[in-house]
């Protein structure tokens, strides 16, 4: 019989870096010119082209990335709404294999309780708040969500960095909406109706060309 090829040729990764940005089409982000430094990245290593959010508001695309699925949750959730007490989840797979994971969140202070939103740290710029197996273990929270500056310092070592890394931007650099009113607001507003969405995106392309060039300068990568 005819065997096929593997699907890629890539072996296994000791690392995995992920970053969610938001609210932004491919029309928005592809061949604009206030996102250089991501279109650089686009034409130096590939783009999925054929890549669709499942639903809105922002949060339901993230559980099924933890959690393989919805659980039928329409609305931003942001806080131990998804009961993961007894069901595997991403984060709890990476446990059982002995392999370690964190997520970096801009905007949160050091010492401070991840699972609470507290000046420009939002609680939903990642999904693991919501899961009732983390949310409700807040020494294992702490360690396992952090400021996004500790990443650099992860880096720095193997014995450090974590096999799977999720590092979030806040609402500021992340496409999500009007950081300032009443001007960010107004902004926001004509953005709409604007023929391409471009309010943010420089914001974005900022934040990726501080934080991509962090990781792939580092001892680890």
């Amino acid at each position: 019989p005819t065997v096929s090829p593997p699907v890629s040729t890539v072996g296994e990764l000791d690392h995995v870096f992920m970053v969610m940005m938001e609210n932004k089409g491919y029309d928005d982000i592809v061949g604009s010119p206030n996102a250089p430094f991501l279109n650089s990245l686009i034409n130096a290593y590939g783009l999925a082209d054929n890549y669709y959010g499942l639903t809105h508001p922002s949060l339901p695309n993230y559980y099924p990335i933890v959690g393989g699925t919805d659980y039928g949750i329409t609305y931003n959730c942001k806080t131990a709404c998804i009961d993961s007490s007894s069901i595997p989840t991403l984060v709890s797979n990476i446990d059982d294999a002995g392999k370690t994971w964190r997520s970096y969140a801009q905007g949160l202070e050091a010492g401070a309780n991840p699972l609470v939103s507290s000046g420009e740290y939002a609680v939903d710029e990642t999904p693991f708040p919501a899961f009732s197996s983390i949310a409700t273990d807040l020494d294992y929270a702490k360690t396992h969500i952090v400021p996004l500056e500790q990443m650099a310092i992860d880096l720095q070592s193997t014995a450090t960095a974590p096999n799977y890394a999720w590092f979030a931007a806040d609402e500021n650099f992340a496409g999500e909406g009007p950081t300032t009113f009443p001007v960010g607001l107004l902004k926001f507003a004509l953005n709409q109706i604007a023929p391409k969405h471009q309010y943010n995106v420089p914001a974005i392309d900022e934040f990726l060309s501080v934080m991509v060039p962090t990781i792939m300068s580092s001892a680890v990568w």
